[in-house]
């Protein structure tokens, strides 16, 4: 009989790609799962998973906690292996990602934050304080010297120019409400 390094023993196993959802014993060789089966099986280390459910890690789309070492712990105890940033955002991108190179304990994944772009821009006091995770920012203002006016406020020329600029690089475009024809939905 062979010997798996890790061997979770009486779990309910739920695999969504085959559709499999019954009670398995699951072996780990190294970081890959060698073998899901009823049979009895041995390894280095067991786990007795009965009455838990054994799955791969969920992925959370609308996490906050994901580029820091706390959040990855409570997300990992919710089973959550990919925490992703994906509703307010991160900014700046690649100072986001950089922080967590080598050091995250999970996967991880952030999309442009909107709100941080335009503080960014129209906040000349902006010290972003933690490495492009803009809500750790927002909630220490005293720190970051967020100021979130241009929120509270109509914008002027000189602030939307910089978005402009911007659009014009990346080459997307931009319309002009005065001008703008309005669109029918077609809702079927």
């Amino acid at each position: 009989m062979a010997e798996y390094d890790i061997v979770i023993t009486g779990g309910r196993v739920i695999d969504p790609e085959t559709g499999l959802d019954a009670v398995r014993n699951v072996g780990i060789q190294g970081e890959k799962i060698a073998v899901v089966t009823e049979s009895e099986i041995q390894g280095k280390e067991t786990i007795d998973a009965t009455g838990h459910v054994v799955c791969p890690g969920f992925i959370d789309m609308h996490n906050h906690n994901a580029g820091y070492a706390f959040g990855q712990k409570l997300a990992l105890r919710d089973g959550v292996t990919t925490p992703m940033e994906l509703e307010l955002g991160v900014y700046p991108v690649k100072e986001w990602y950089e922080g967590l190179d080598g050091k995250s304990r999970t996967n991880y994944g952030g999309s442009v934050s909107s709100v941080a772009v335009r503080e960014f821009i129209l906040n000349p006091d902006l010290k972003a304080a933690f490495h492009g995770n803009f809500v750790l920012d927002m909630v220490s203002p005293g720190k970051s010297h967020t100021s979130m006016k241009w929120s509270q406020q109509p914008s002027i020329a000189k602030q939307i120019e910089p978005s402009q600029t911007l659009a014009k690089v990346y080459k997307i475009p931009l319309s002009n409400p005065a001008t703008a024809t309005p669109r029918k939905l077609a809702i079927a």
